[in-house]
């Protein structure tokens, strides 16, 4: 049904089922998501394994000693170490118990991190670039 002001962009009903009524929303009174992250859509569950990868990472060395800068190949190796092992069946780490795939996110994170902060990690990016050169 057409809405009786322009300005008005969604009804919502109001009140107890006996005393039902109609109450009009004015477009600048919704909340506009679009275009806002839908954390809603990630799985807590896969995020909290990612973490507990971390925190074993902070036990072993310091906690977020990654964002110093970790070369970009030993994270492409770590994630192709794990990655083998899921193509051979092993789903969980040894040494930490927790699923290959959780090992490989945590990587993959921490190499997005990086390409996400070129001027903070030029040097890391620029050094990976010369080094990868010989396999062009």
């Amino acid at each position: 049904p057409e809405l009786p002001y322009p300005d008005v962009v969604a009804v919502r009903q109001v009140g107890a089922v006996s005393e039902q009524r109609t109450e009009e929303i004015p477009a600048e009174k919704l909340k506009n998501d679009e275009g806002k992250p839908e954390y809603d859509r990630l799985n807590w569950g896969v995020l909290a394994e990612i973490n507990a990868v971390h925190k074993m990472g902070d036990e072993k060395y310091t906690r977020d000693s990654w964002k110093q800068g970790i070369e970009l190949s030993r994270l492409c190796n770590a994630i192709i170490r794990h990655t083998s092992q899921i193509l051979r069946g092993n789903f969980i780490d040894d040494e930490s118990g927790l699923n290959h795939s959780s090992h490989v996110a945590a990587s993959a994170e921490m190499l997005t991190y990086y390409l996400q902060n070129p001027e903070r990690y030029a040097t890391l990016i620029k050094d990976h670039i010369e080094k990868t050169e010989r396999f062009k």
